[in-house]
């Protein structure tokens, strides 16, 4: 019963101890999540035809686009998904004909993100009224 008195005022200690570090680990851990469920994918296509293809296929899965940000060689869309998650498509030039695609759905949503990249490479390569087979 000592035992557990103790490690509940070891507890309440640590909690007073680290008021202000709690909240920095609480949203670290939020920016850790958001990061882990991120799809990378390089294509051979230049930076422009990529930014085209992903703003088609965020209004074909029906995402409102909030903000879009753009660098140099560095272009981000950012939107909010039908059941309100956040999105992200970041869009990197690597070479003059080389892009990296990195998506990032609500917290981890790893199949989202997969069914996103799917539809941004349909819109990238497949051609209208053009099918092979």
């Amino acid at each position: 019963m000592k035992n557990l008195y103790f490690f509940g005022l070891i507890i309440v200690i640590c909690a007073i101890l680290t008021n202000g570090c709690a909240a920095v680990l609480v949203g670290a851990g939020g920016t850790a999540l958001w990061q882990h469920g991120k799809i990378v994918s390089e294509e051979p296509k230049p930076i422009e035809q990529v930014q085209a293809a992903a703003q088609e296929a965020l209004k074909h899965k029906k995402v409102v686009l909030n903000d879009t940000v753009a660098r140099d060689n560095f272009v981000q869309l950012r939107g909010k998904g039908a059941d309100g998650e956040k999105i992200a498509v970041d869009i990197i030039e690597t070479s003059k004909n080389a892009t990296r695609i990195e998506i990032r759905v609500g917290v981890g949503q790893k199949q989202s993100a997969r069914d996103l990249l799917l539809e941004i490479k349909k819109q990238l390569y497949e051609k209208p009224g053009f099918k092979l087979f």
